[in-house]
């Protein structure tokens, strides 16, 4: 959590703050509580020229990793092999680490969160700064996808750093709609 972004990190933000413009003013932005997301939020914010109403999130915060936080597969393997082990029979879908989360622990946040969305912002423009697995479970519950359809996208289309995903409400069939997934600016 306590990862700062990179100089290229920081240009590419600000670079897509500039073009969020195309998409009109957020009401307000809802970021994770990681630095790296906080420092996204402000380039972004520098991009855009205006600062939307601010809220730090806990519940859009990345998958804990729990005891194998920071480690390479190689890292599980050697330290955890037991874990290494688990993760190979659940799949990474189902897998929860020691102390960690897997996809569907974050999914029942985002599901909290959403409601959250409903009840206090209708009408509302959010502009949600998060992390992959957190855009992968908005997927899963925005568009009603299953298991295998998100470990298809994120094989095949991973989160882009400083990506966008675009969602707008149809009025004719009374729900969200993808509209962009993955666009980037830089």
């Amino acid at each position: 959590m306590d990862i700062e972004l990179t100089t290229d990190g920081r240009k590419q933000a600000y670079v897509t703050g500039k073009n969020l413009k195309k998409f009109g003013k957020f009401d307000i932005m809802f970021v994770s509580p990681y630095i790296r997301c906080r420092q996204t939020a402000e380039e972004l914010i520098k991009g855009m020229d205006y600062k939307p109403k601010l809220v730090i999130e806990e519940r859009i915060r990345e998958r804990e990793r729990g005891a194998i936080k920071m480690l390479t597969k190689k890292g599980i393997q050697t330290f955890y092999p037991q874990e290494w082990e688990r993760l190979s029979m659940e799949g990474k879908y189902y897998y929860r680490p020691l102390g960690g989360e897997n996809y569907p622990d974050v999914g029942l946040r985002l599901h909290s969160f959403l409601g959250t969305l409903v009840r206090d912002y209708p009408k509302k423009k959010v502009l949600i700064v998060t992390h992959s697995v957190v855009i992968m479970m908005f997927r899963k519950l925005l568009e009603r996808l299953e298991e295998k359809d998100i470990l298809e996208i994120d094989a095949n289309d991973a989160v882009k750093n400083a990506s966008i995903t675009v969602y707008k409400f149809d009025k004719k069939e009374r729900h969200l709609k993808l509209k962009a997934y993955n666009r980037i600016f830089y």
